[in-house]
């Protein structure tokens, strides 16, 4: 016997039942339509009969007689009879050809409706259910990945068929298509080089999963997962590389951080109910979470072991967990230490971090040399025989030794610190080789009662901070403290380098508080000093810090005398005790001008030009006048005082007249006394110094 074509599967896939004396056949495990079979086709059974189909449904047949042998469940055979299909055809061959064709198609596109696409088989299958394999199939469907699996439960078992090129399959219950390309089954959607989306395309619903050390996320049938249960996951299972899913935990659970789940920050993460993750496939079983969002807004912590968040519930702060946090340490790495562990800091480099300003004021006045009252801009001479002028208020220009000269006057040139004005200091005749004794210094002196902040002497002394702006040759200078004793010192040196060399930079100052020594904090003496120097030798070198004697300068200090035309500038001059224990030393702020000239009053004071100044009298008798002068500020001390004079009226002073009298810290009394009666007397000019 010969057939056209014959449809059968393996023993147990396609099952017929055929019932003695009935026309009516049902099959299992194949759906007839779908698979090519036609009215006028044969069904042959177990004992070589020839069943004819007068017509047929997916899972039934009627036959064209009734079936008379005895009842029996078999193998499904289908003779497929081109002749019979051949209706109304020019010939048989081209009826032959179109059937051909039509098979053809059938078999490249079946359109497979299936119930799942994953790796594990159903618990309870039902017969007829049809699933495709995923790619890493277990159990009864190990072995048969990405091939159409039929359930037969007449035989309790499955059937495979393999794909083939063009072959696809409908998910039971959505509209996605998939396809076989010959090498792996994808979505019907977009073609291989891409494509573009003419309308949304929607996922399906969310779908459960119950949270197992592993969850299987490449056969879930969404790429929305909700995973329930509160069992430990180290792994999602298989799937192609670039698959995702995005995961909502219904329940507060465990994420394991290994080599199949790479978590940020490489540490697990305790989920919440809410929280959502998502998860991308790398290939070969490992998942990539490439974001995660918590359901109550807080960030994600990373670190090491398990990744939790703390929150501090409504009204949780109270005063004892303030205090809790106060007696807490701030972690930080000392200044200058480089690399390395954090420390716990200590309050001072903790305020110096935030960068905390020290409000103590400066012990230096006028440090932006904003006033000089005594020479303005004008240059002074500076010699080696106590002719020291002061360039700018309080600050004095000091040379000791002979055979050099020395100019020196305030310039009105910006400063780094915001200053308008600098102090220049000129060599205009040098001295190549210093004798002992000789120095070129730059200096303020203290007032004793304003350096009392620095508590030096007591056994609490505070350090001293601060900075200055240099301006020079290359070469290696001092700076000191003094005390008022003159026999306690702290030297410091700083090194200007060639590349350096006569630009402007700021030199920082920090003196170690002094427990030792004689230091006046009261009154208002010299308490200490600030020298600066640009040439020194002899006895007036030392060593660096603390040390017995009037010290200026150490070994290596440059002779700033050496050669004419050496020029150099200074300002922006900030000193003060680190009463707030920061020990880092502040940016230098230039003060207020009005304020700093009340401070600079306090030690001299030149009174403006005057145009016409009468001396009313207070005796009308033989001429005599007396004129009262008011200090705008208290001075330090009863000042120094120099009044200048003219009379009228060809009048002459009496001998010994005019001359300043009984003067105070408030004022000052000036008294003339003139010969002809009539005349009037003018006071040009007066000036009080009450200097240290």
């Amino acid at each position: 016997m010969s057939y056209d074509k014959l449809l059968t599967a393996e023993p147990g896939v396609w099952t017929i039942t055929l019932t003695q004396n009935s026309r009516t056949a049902s099959v299992a495990g194949i759906l007839l339509v779908t698979a090519g079979a036609r009215e006028g086709d044969a069904v042959l059974d177990d004992e070589g009969r020839i069943l004819v189909i007068k017509a047929l449904t997916e899972t039934e047949v009627t036959l064209a007689w009734p079936y008379k042998a005895a009842t029996r469940t078999i193998d499904l055979v289908i003779e497929q009879r081109s002749i019979n299909r051949a209706i109304n055809t020019a010939s048989s061959t081209a009826a032959i050809a179109a059937l051909t064709r039509l098979q053809n198609a059938a078999d490249l596109a079946p359109n497979y409706p299936v119930l799942s696409h994953g790796n594990t088989p159903p618990a309870a299958p039902a017969d007829g259910d049809r699933h495709l394999v995923g790619i890493d199939p277990t159990g009864a469907w190990a072995g048969r990945a990405e091939h159409l699996a039929l359930y037969s439960a007449a035989t309790g078992k499955w059937s495979f068929t393999p794909p083939q090129d063009g072959m696809s399959v409908v998910l039971a219950g959505t509209s996605a298509r998939l396809q076989y390309n010959g090498t792996t089954w994808g979505l019907d959607a977009l073609g291989a080089n891409g494509g573009r989306l003419t309308g949304p395309l929607d996922w399906a619903s969310a779908v459960d999963a119950a949270s197992a050390p592993s969850v299987d996320l490449g056969a879930v049938h969404s790429n929305l997962v909700n995973i329930t249960g509160g069992t430990t996951v180290a792994a999602f299972g298989t799937a192609a590389n670039g698959v995702w899913r995005l995961v909502r935990f219904a329940d507060a659970l465990t994420l394991t951080h290994g080599t199949s789940l790479a978590l940020p920050g490489a540490a697990n993460i305790a989920t919440a109910t809410g929280d959502w993750a998502l998860f991308v496939s790398r290939g070969g079983g490992v998942w990539q979470c490439v974001g995660y969002d918590r359901a109550d807004g807080t960030p994600l912590a990373l670190g090491a072991g398990t990744v939790t968040t703390t929150k501090l519930a409504d009204a949780a702060v109270s005063n004892a967990k303030l205090a809790d946090m106060a007696a807490g340490t701030i972690k930080l790495r000392a200044l200058g230490a480089g690399s390395g562990p954090p420390v716990d800091g200590t309050p001072a480099q903790a305020r110096a971090i935030v960068q905390v300003i020290d409000p103590t004021p400066n012990l230096l006045v006028n440090g932006a040399m904003q006033h000089s009252q005594e020479l303005g801009d004008s240059a002074a001479a500076v010699t080696g025989s106590s002719v020291w002028p002061y360039p700018c208020d309080q600050f004095q220009v000091i040379m000791t030794g002979a055979s050099a000269e020395v100019s020196t006057q305030r310039v009105a040139v910006a400063t780094p610190g915001g200053g308008n004005y600098r102090t220049r200091i000129s060599v205009t005749m040098a001295k190549p080789a210093l004798a002992a004794g000789d120095q070129l210094l730059f200096r303020q002196s203290i007032e004793a009662q304003f350096f009392a902040a620095s508590k030096f002497g007591t056994a609490a002394p505070r350090r001293l901070l601060g900075s200055f702006l240099f301006r020079g040759p290359a070469g290696t200078y001092g700076w000191s403290i003094v005390n008022n004793a003159s026999n306690r010192s702290w030297v410091g040196l700083f090194t200007i380098a060639a590349g350096q060399a006569n630009t402007d930079t700021i030199q920082a100052i920090s003196v170690d508080g002094a427990t030792a020594g004689e230091w006046v904090l009261t009154g208002t003496g010299r308490g200490a000093s600030f020298t600066i120097a640009l040439a020194c030798e002899g006895a007036n070198l030392g060593v660096t810090g603390w040390q017995d004697g009037n010290k200026k300068s150490a070994a290596g200090q440059f002779n700033g005398l050496n050669s004419t035309g050496n020029v150099f500038e200074v300002g922006d001059f900030d000193l003060y005790p680190d009463v707030s224990g920061i020990g880092a030393v502040r940016q230098f702020v230039a003060p207020d001008p009005s304020t700093e000239f009340q401070r600079c009053l306090r030690y001299y004071w030149r009174r403006p030009p005057i145009q016409e100044e009468f001396a009313y009298p207070l005796n009308l008798t033989s001429g005599y006048r007396s004129l009262i002068v008011p200090f705008p500020v208290e001075m330090r001390s009863s000042p120094v005082c120099i009044a200048t004079w003219a009379i009228s009226g060809g009048g002459t002073f009496q001998p010994n007249y005019p001359y300043v009298g009984e003067t105070s810290k408030f004022l000052a009394t000036l008294r003339a006394d003139v010969v002809e009666s009539g005349a009037w007397v003018k006071m040009t000019s007066f000036l009080a110094n009450a200097r240290m």
